[in-house]
């Protein structure tokens, strides 16, 4: 399993009526999305991105705090095999600015609040409060490979120009494998491995927090959907 599309496929079936992901939201209530709903949501989000012409290899910029729509708009962007550039929600305009056009990002998906705010002109927008949602053609797939560019999370930029890190399906796998290493993160055939007592467990929660630190543009929601999808109970 060497893909995020082959990641999510497995947790579903394997934990699919069980709590992928937990969000606190206002007047301390909590909303939940389970694996099933997980995927029915991307797989949404991925039609969506169809229609709006979106195809392999596109860049998709994501502006927002950690929360579920992050994660469903980052796995609807895998599954058609589409390049998200996470942006730290701190990022100032001027940032964004040069991200976008060395990217050539073809929508900003972030809040209509955020995006209102902007003084500049900025690539369309979707906003991520009310995610698009359309039925995906599965025959328009295209097919995704082990080595097919993923991510790319840029530096600050503080002292020149930002740079790009460029991550394959498999870097993040990988990242996450040696990050999850004492938890057997590859009990679900990451490695070719089983783990009886793991698999049982699958399924755990993740708890999204929008109140969390936000580093490394972006990794923080990334680090929360891998650990669910993996079934890693990890406490924020």
């Amino acid at each position: 399993m060497k893909t995020m599309q082959e990641l999510l496929r497995t947790a579903v079936s394997r934990s699919g009526t069980r709590v992928a992901f937990m969000e606190p939201v206002g007047d301390g209530d909590m909303v939940s999305l389970t694996y099933n709903d997980l995927l029915k949501q991307a797989l949404g989000f991925a039609g969506a991105l169809q229609e709006k012409g979106i195809q392999k290899g596109d860049r998709l910029l994501i502006w927002s705090v950690s929360r579920i729509d992050w994660i469903v708009a980052f796995l609807g962007a895998m599954l058609i095999g589409a390049v998200v550039v996470p942006l730290d929600i701190n990022s100032k305009e001027d940032f964004l600015s040069k991200i976008e056009q060395s990217t050539e990002a073809k929508f900003l998906i972030t809040s209509q609040n955020q995006y209102g705010g902007l003084k500049q002109s900025h690539a369309p927008l979707i906003d991520i409060d009310t995610l698009p949602q359309s039925t995906m053609d599965m025959a328009a797939l295209p097919e995704i490979f082990a080595d097919d560019l993923a991510e790319i999370v840029f530096t600050s930029g503080t002292t020149g120009q930002p740079k790009g890190v460029m991550l394959s399906h498999y870097n993040i796998m990988r990242v996450w494998f040696w990050y999850h290493k004492p938890f057997n993160f590859f009990s679900m055939g990451l490695s070719g491995k089983s783990d009886d007592k793991r698999k049982r467990n699958n399924g755990i929660s993740c708890i999204v927090s929008r109140n969390s630190s936000h580093f490394s543009s972006g990794m923080c929601s990334l680090a929360r959907c891998i650990s669910a999808l993996a079934g890693t109970f990890t406490f924020l």
